[in-house]
């Protein structure tokens, strides 16, 4: 497979993230597309290729540069944080090297706070202490990170012990039903309270219902995301007007409310 061509039909979707506190969009996790016309059935399978290939770190700043480039035409995008997936696996490139994203955001004229980096669990880490010392070093350099997946891996603990992330993403198996299941509700307000214990924010992952955003917002999330605040958007697609007031009006109105949806991507 001919790189060029693997790269030149990848693409990114946006999926918002509300500030309940505020009910503005806090900001947009870029989400990998078109990997199937590249042909990968998913994006793992993607990364996985790179990681074989050891090209995993390159493939990583394309990305990084592109995601960027599609989130400055969202709207008031320089008022709004970018999360992107960070694979660990990067690490272990032979090319890997530090300061490359302080050149790309140099370049597009944004300050470091833009970027959030979300790590999950999803591949062992060979390294706890080297992955803290790139961790310790992008945050030095003024970008925010994130847990992501939280609660289905099984050293969630200790990689909140080790990384003190500024933000924690509750996984959606904890957010589907929690508005009738009080062992969730339970389990997640510990989280949040340890979370806000050590200074870091809270997301719901995969809100998808009035009630679930409820639930969350009374047991202390900060932020939202899934369905309910709005699907993944390509740029492309016709984005309606959102009001910064949606979350207020949902919150503290008895009369029903919905937050308007954006166009999803495909």
């Amino acid at each position: 497979m001919i790189w060029e061509d693997i790269l030149r039909e990848l693409d990114f979707a946006f999926q918002p993230i509300l500030d309940v506190a505020s009910g503005r969009i806090y900001g947009y996790e870029a989400l990998l597309r078109n990997y199937d016309r590249a042909g990968f059935e998913s994006v793992f399978a993607l990364l996985d290729y790179a990681v074989e290939n050891r090209a995993l770190y390159t493939l990583d700043l394309f990305l990084r540069r592109l995601a960027l480039q599609r989130f400055l035409q969202l709207p008031d995008a320089r008022k709004r944080r970018l999360f992107y997936n960070l694979d660990n696996r990067l690490l272990e490139m032979p090319d890997y090297r530090q300061g490359n994203t302080h050149r790309v955001l140099e370049e597009f004229d944004l300050p470091a706070s833009t970027m959030v980096f979300e790590i999950s669990e999803r591949h062992q880490f060979h390294s706890i202490e080297r992955m803290k010392s790139m961790i310790d070093t992008y945050r030095q350099q003024g970008y925010r990170i994130a847990l992501d997946d939280y609660g289905v891996g099984f050293s969630g603990l200790q990689l909140i012990y080790s990384v003190e992330p500024d933000i924690v993403k509750l996984d959606r198996f904890f957010i589907q039903g929690v508005d009738s299941d009080p062992k969730k509700r339970l389990f997640l307000q510990h989280v949040i309270q340890l979370s806000h214990l050590m200074g870091g924010m809270v997301v719901a992952e995969g809100v998808e219902t009035e009630d679930e955003y409820r639930a969350c917002v009374r047991i202390g999330c900060d932020l939202i995301q899934g369905y309910f605040v709005g699907r993944p958007l390509f740029i492309e697609d016709s984005i309606r007007t959102h009001s910064d007031s949606t979350a207020r009006d949902l919150l503290h109105a008895d009369r029903e409310s919905a937050i308007p949806h954006l166009k999803p991507g495909l």
